[in-house]
């Protein structure tokens, strides 16, 4: 399987996603999303880059900077 790029684009598209489908927990939200057993993994490589690019305290979209994601 060859490397799939994710763009800042689908990251704070995925990050708002999460956070609305899990009460404002990003990171936990994206965790729990890849413990499903059917998992794409696109899907996965997206969630793991929002966990990497959002701080684990972040509970409403917003990056260490207070950029929106």
């Amino acid at each position: 399987m060859g490397i799939h790029q994710v763009s800042a684009r689908e990251i704070r598209a995925e990050a708002f996603f999460l956070g609305n489908r899990h009460q404002g927990q990003i990171v936990e939200g994206a965790r729990l999303e890849l413990e499903a057993p059917d998992l794409d993994p696109h899907r996965a490589v997206l969630l793991r880059a929002v966990i990497r690019a959002t701080p684990a305290n972040a509970t409403h979209g917003v990056d260490a900077t207070g950029n929106d994601l």
